[in-house]
């Protein structure tokens, strides 16, 4: 008789079906079970967990308190969550939480590189200057902006102020009259007669 699901029989014999292996939560399967075939759990787990060996399951990767009493997982680190500080088990004394400086985007290469606490340290450092660096310059380039702003509208204003203004028709009349003879009879008129259309 065919096994039923989440059973399996690798043998052709009379005995009865197996129970299918549960993998633990988060933890990767490697082959599902099938009427044959056991289910294959890798010990290994998704992004973000680490497979601990004595609790037989997967646990959260949390943060570092950095205070020497810390256990480091090697799967956490192999994620890239150094970067991030997520890279210990967690701890029942104290719960540790993320330090604002060094709150940035996981690479999605995995790092296979271990970090010591001193290493963490003098990244953490670095990561903090590189922040208060990049608020000096975004202030510096505000300011040149402010500054060229003011410089144009000063030119903008200035270029306008020196423009003459166009006549009006009053104006027009009163300067025709003021005309010499000679000039106002090259028009086509003079001072006293001006016609208006």
């Amino acid at each position: 008789m065919p096994c039923v699901d989440d059973t399996f029989s690798d043998e052709l014999d009379s005995a009865p079906c197996h129970s299918c292996q549960t993998c633990s939560e988060h933890e990767i399967v490697t082959a599902n079970c099938n009427r044959t075939s056991n289910r294959i759990c890798s010990g290994t787990c998704i992004q973000g967990y680490y497979f601990s060996k004595s609790l037989h399951n997967c646990q959260k990767c949390s943060y570092c308190c950095l205070d020497g009493k810390d256990d480091i997982q090697q799967e956490c680190i192999n994620q890239g969550l150094n970067i991030t500080n997520q890279h210990c088990s967690p701890r029942q004394d104290r719960r540790c939480g993320p330090d604002p400086t060094t709150m940035i985007i996981p690479k999605t290469q995995p790092q296979l590189k271990t970090v010591t606490t001193a290493e963490h340290h003098n990244q953490s450092s670095n990561l903090g200057h590189g922040i208060i660096i990049s608020i000096v310059l975004g202030v510096l380039t505000g300011i040149l902006l402010v500054i060229l702003g003011v410089v144009l509208f000063k030119r903008k204003k200035f270029q306008t102020s020196r423009e003459v203004p166009p006549l009006s028709y009053n104006e027009t009349e009163r300067n025709l009259g003021e005309l010499p003879e000679s000039q106002s009879k090259l028009i086509g008129c003079d001072s006293n007669s001006v016609s208006y259309m």
